[in-house]
């Protein structure tokens, strides 16, 4: 079925509700601005201006009829892993982000917690906790027009995720 995941609804309307800047409400991807958010990756915050795109979670759609009753019912299959991808200013002397992705290019995945923490104009506003994280893809994006800033941005694949509001 092609409809969005119930969890991708939520969050925009978390946002919404707690008076969050979000670019993009109400379609994909849910990105907060850099001055909103907060990134931790294993308890150490992220440096560099971090900002969170939301790429999504989801579950397999099994469809099955009960009996002789002409209505197809439908029940959750496999939960497939969820993706989002951090973005931060690059600097050539932060090595971490690559270094992280580089480990599972050459075999050894290393699942490190990471928490997405919004905030609004009163502070922390919630917290999205992704666990059992590891990195699927890593770039650095040049602005042709200002050579002096570059983008790193990581996209992160995650098994759990957990709300926890203020």
């Amino acid at each position: 079925m092609g409809s969005r995941p119930l969890s991708v609804t939520l969050s925009t309307l978390t946002c919404l509700a707690l008076g969050l800047a979000v670019a993009g409400a109400g379609s994909l991807p849910l990105s907060a601005q850099a001055s909103d958010v907060t990134i931790q990756v294993d308890g150490r915050a992220a440096a560099g201006h971090p900002d969170f795109a939301w790429v999504g979670d989801a579950s397999e759609v099994i469809e099955y009829k009960d009996g002789e009753d002409s209505t197809t019912h439908t029940r959750p299959g496999n939960h497939k892993p969820g993706k989002c991808i951090l973005r931060r200013d690059w600097s050539s002397t932060r090595g971490d982000w690559n270094a992280w992705r580089q480990a599972v290019v050459n075999g050894a995945v290393d699942r490190k917690s990471v928490s997405v923490i919004f905030h609004n104009d009163k502070g922390e506003a919630f917290t999205l906790n992704l666990g059992n994280c590891w990195p699927s893809g890593w770039t650095v994006e040049m602005n042709a027009k200002n050579s002096a800033h570059a983008t790193e941005s990581l996209e992160i694949v995650f098994e759990t995720m957990d709300w926890k509001g203020k």
